[in-house]
């Protein structure tokens, strides 16, 4: 008999919305006219803006399977991590007051590093929680 597949607790669940953020942020990414959601700083990187979008296309595919298995801590490892990042290069770029198309994207990049750093924050907080399912299966 087939099972029907279902995140692992409450944990993969919030895991899944995780996933629809990272995947999010690679469509954002891919090739535009108009990059919106692309700081100046990262234009000016050698790494090409196509790059970091399969970078987050992974994050939120690894999110996604990681959300039906019982170890969660690589995929949430990883979320943090670029979270943490991408809260490092808005901070950068508000600081710097970092110009996109001739207007001042200083205020749109604190809000963004905010964000990223309260995504970084509940990711870690997530990591720490018990699954239900947890208590009710002995650790092998």
């Amino acid at each position: 008999m087939l099972r029907r597949a279902k995140p692992y607790g409450p944990r993969g669940v919030i895991m899944l919305a995780l996933s629809i953020v990272a995947l999010g942020r690679a469509v954002a990414y891919l090739p535009s006219e108009h990059p919106t959601f692309t700081p100046a700083l990262l234009q000016e990187w050698p790494i090409p803006i196509p790059v970091w979008g399969a970078l987050w296309g992974a994050v939120g595919i690894l999110l996604l399977v990681q959300a039906f298995r019982r170890d969660h801590a690589l995929a949430l490892a990883v979320m943090a991590s670029m979270a943490t990042l991408w809260a490092g290069v808005y901070v950068w770029a508000a600081s710097t007051r970092t110009y996109v198309d001739g207007l001042d994207a200083a205020r749109g990049s604190w809000i963004t590093a905010a964000t990223y750093i309260a995504t970084a924050v509940i990711v870690v907080c997530i990591s720490r929680m018990i699954n239900k399912l947890d208590r009710e299966v002995p650790h092998a």
